[in-house]
């Protein structure tokens, strides 16, 4: 799940400008990941779950994210910086799976660049997370894009990811979702009350700030 969300990250971050229905369908597939992934582990058995994974890989990998504006045939493909980075980790030690990886690699690569296109990274952070500045001040601005690469790297996280290079590899996916085995509905209106009350929480702070 990890690396399908980077596929699409590396298309969506090229650099080349807004497609509006590639941009739509690839922030789509983001959320529909954010919804599933955690249902799918804590029921195994869920054809459901399971199947729309499968389907947002297959979406993520075939390039239908990469389709708009772009001077040359591949540009909108992106530069795959963060792929780039992952690979020589795991190749360098092979506890490092490609996802884990990535989970560290691309939230960290998303803080050192997002001040170069700080209007798509908003735009990423409401299409995907429903988080806006609270005005157009730099700062507000900050906090924004903030909050959308920790809501992203939280994500990861939450599926057993590591947060940093230093942390053991990854292990089995145990909070509480996992635990206490929720309906599909419970997974999806919790994780839609997580991004809400993160906003609020966002807004809030700034708002006093």
């Amino acid at each position: 799940v990890t690396d399908m969300i980077a596929h699409v990250c590396e298309r969506y971050f090229s650099g080349t400008g807004s497609s509006s229905l590639t941009d739509n369908i690839a922030t789509g597939i983001i959320r529909s990941l954010i919804d599933e992934a955690p249902v799918a582990l804590a029921e195994p058995e869920n054809y459901e779950a399971r199947a729309n994974i499968m389907w947002a890989g297959t979406l993520a990998h075939n390039d239908i994210a990469g389709c708009g504006l772009s001077a040359t045939p591949t540009s909108r493909a992106g530069g795959w910086e963060s792929h780039a980075l992952e690979h020589e980790l795991s190749a360098f030690d092979t506890s490092i799976t490609h996802g884990a990886g990535l989970a560290v690699v691309m939230p960290a690569w998303m803080r050192f660049v997002w001040r170069e296109n700080p209007a798509r990274f908003l735009k990423f952070a409401l299409q995907v997370f429903d988080i806006e500045p609270i005005d157009e001040t730099d700062e507000a601005i900050e906090d924004a894009v903030t909050a959308a690469i920790d809501e992203l790297q939280a994500f990861f996280v939450d599926l057993g990811m590591p947060r940093t290079l230093g942390e053991s590899p990854p292990k089995m996916w145990t909070n509480c979702c996992r635990r206490s085995r929720p309906t599909r509905a419970k997974c999806s209106v919790a994780l839609r009350s997580l991004r809400w009350k993160t906003r609020r929480r966002f807004i809030f702070r700034r708002s006093r700030g």
